[in-house]
């Protein structure tokens, strides 16, 4: 009788996500774990973590076959960021929910999703490099005065 192949070992856990197996919320990041994790940004992508990607065409395929085009963005502040979506020519609809491709040095693992309160303290790391005002708020420029009709009438 001839040797049976060795079988494949089957892993404990699915290899693909499907939809009937949603995945996990993670936990959102504290503003103490975002403060650490914005040691290693450039100040463009803290920048990018407060105020969202400034999205700039990058490349865009074109499917004969299917009538489709790739449409793929880049950020045109920090760079680390592409993002794709599909969409089709005969009826302008995206076909796809956006996919995002990061480079290295912009996710931090374990972080978690950031929350406003930490896009505040973000927001407040990225203005620390302003130099220091009058403590007065900033007074509004007056308007020059405009002559009115009935003034030059008369």
């Amino acid at each position: 009788m001839p040797a049976r192949a060795a079988l494949r070992p089957v892993p404990s856990t699915p290899l693909r996500r499907t939809l009937s197996q949603p995945r996990p919320a993670p936990e959102p990041a504290t503003p103490d774990e975002v403060l650490a994790a914005a040691g290693d940004w450039t100040p463009q992508v803290i920048k990018c973590r407060v105020s969202r990607h400034w999205w700039d065409s990058h490349t865009v395929y074109r499917d004969r076959g299917t009538g489709t085009l790739e449409i793929v963005e880049k950020c045109a502040r920090c760079a680390k960021v592409l993002r794709r979506h599909v969409i089709s020519e005969r009826t302008r609809e995206r076909l796809t929910d956006y996919s995002y491709t990061y480079e290295d040095g912009f996710l931090v693992k374990d972080l978690g999703r950031i929350t406003k309160a930490g896009r505040v303290q973000l927001e407040l790391l990225s203005l620390a490099d302003f130099p220091d005002g009058d403590d007065a708020p900033a007074k509004a420029k007056k308007a020059p005065a405009r002559k009115t009709a009935a003034k030059k009438a008369g």
